[in-house]
């Protein structure tokens, strides 16, 4: 079995292209197929709602040179 966590690499190279993180990192279960295993998906979808609305506030509070 192969573990890991891409989210920690994803948000190291995020930051450092100079990108603001508005949600700490998160890791699904999947199987080996690369598929979420059961819970998981909607776990996925309520941290993507979280981070959309999250998202939204931050695009529409920043000034016009800083949404980066």
């Amino acid at each position: 079995m192969l573990t890991g966590r891409a989210s920690r690499r994803i948000a190291k190279l995020l930051r450092r292209r100079g990108y603001r993180l508005v949600a700490a990192p998160q890791s699904f279960l999947v199987c080996s197929h690369n598929a979420l295993l059961d819970g998981e998906a909607s776990w996925a979808r309520r941290w993507g709602m979280t981070l959309g609305a999250v998202s939204k506030t931050y695009v529409q509070s920043a000034p016009a040179g800083a949404r980066r």
